[in-house]
């Protein structure tokens, strides 16, 4: 890629050459329902569960799967995101000052419900973020150095669709496609504002792309190849000495992400370490006129630690880094998530 500095290439070629390079001879039989980013075994699946694909893991934080839930079944999963910034990336990939420090916790919930044996749906829902901002260097006028605003956060709507079963030469593969939705109102924010922002979305996205799924005893590797679009959205600008919201032309983005499960027991668990790559790089955009601003890029790095006290409840905690960036923000953010699968519609049909 042309805009990844020519000494920070070895950070994709590292984690390209794991994935492509595992052993063909994963799997030939056998698949668990797997949903983003967890797994829900159903019943002609558990024989096979442990002794193909380890145990049931909660799955990646961030990148997402490619096994489905199996017809049926229904499952929630919460996330908690605690972030801290205090520098960004500029123009150049430098690292500098944010001009504040900004502290962000997002609360965020995942539904998974599984249509027939290869589509699932997944709706995601941040439903409420609280932003503390403290040491604001430039602070708007009449304003001081410390700030807080909460709302609510983006909300999406995801279809997975599994085309191939994994065979001796080939992965699972799935597509994908991803609806977000806007969930701000209003055209106008009060100069108290917090400049630093990230609650809510102004504007509608669309993502569709590909994941990938390979277990090879004793790492199970996902991958993720996305191409996102998003309609005229609006930012923060100052105007008049207030802050007021600005429409723009947004750029495109290319998302790769790559995650790898290691169970240290490959059948029965309990204790599974998780690592991530997520990114995304902003190019030109298709059917938008020319977008506006310099182009944005990061690469983000996870590592976490999973507890599998039962198939029906799975524990994650880790946190992510970002390592490189361009135009972009640099954060740190622990993160904590419990899955939970529930029998609630299989019980009902049962009654009926």
């Amino acid at each position: 890629m042309a805009f990844v500095p020519r000494g920070k290439l070895w950070v994709l070629g590292v984690l390209v050459c794991v994935y492509l390079g595992a052993p063909s001879w994963s799997l030939a039989q056998g698949e668990k329902g797997q949903a983003y980013p967890a797994t829900s075994p159903g019943p002609n699946d558990q024989a096979d569960q442990g002794r193909f694909f380890g145990p049931p893991t909660t799955g990646p934080i961030s990148t997402s799967g490619s096994l489905p839930m199996g017809k049926g079944n229904f499952a929630i999963q919460p996330f908690w995101y605690l972030t801290f910034r205090g520098s960004k990336f500029d123009d150049d990939w430098r690292t500098v000052s944010a001009g504040q420090d900004l502290i962000s916790l997002d609360n965020a919930l995942t539904l998974y419900y599984g249509v027939t044996e290869n589509l699932w749906v997944t709706l995601f829902v941040s439903y409420y973020i609280q932003n503390w901002a403290y040491n604001i260097q430039n602070p708007q006028p009449g304003e001081g150095r410390t700030a807080q605003v909460g709302g609510t956060g983006p909300v999406s709507i995801n279809l997975r669709y599994r085309f191939l079963k994994q065979q001796r030469f080939r992965p699972t593969v799935t597509g994908i496609f991803i609806v977000g939705l806007p969930t701000a109102r209003g055209d106008t924010v009060s100069p108290g504002t917090l400049p630093a922002a990230v609650s809510s979305s102004r504007n509608w996205g669309f993502t569709w792309g590909l994941n990938l799924h390979r277990a090879t005893r004793p790492v199970i590797l996902y991958a993720n190849l996305w191409y996102f679009m998003g309609t005229m959205n609006k930012r923060e600008e100052i105007i008049d000495g207030g802050l007021a919201l600005v429409s723009f032309n947004p750029r495109d983005q290319i998302k790769f992400n790559l995650a790898a499960e290691i169970p240290l027991r490959w059948t029965g668990g309990p204790w599974v370490l998780l690592f991530e790559m997520t990114s995304f790089w902003e190019v030109g955009a298709i059917f938008s006129p020319g977008p506006e601003g310099n182009p944005s890029h990061k690469i983000t790095t996870w590592a976490a630690i999973e507890y599998i006290l039962s198939p029906k409840w799975r524990f994650a905690l880790g946190c992510s880094f970002d390592v490189i960036g361009k135009n972009s923000t640099k954060n740190f953010t622990p993160t904590f998530t419990i899955y939970k699968p529930i029998d609630f519609f299989k019980r009902r049909r049962r009654r009926d």
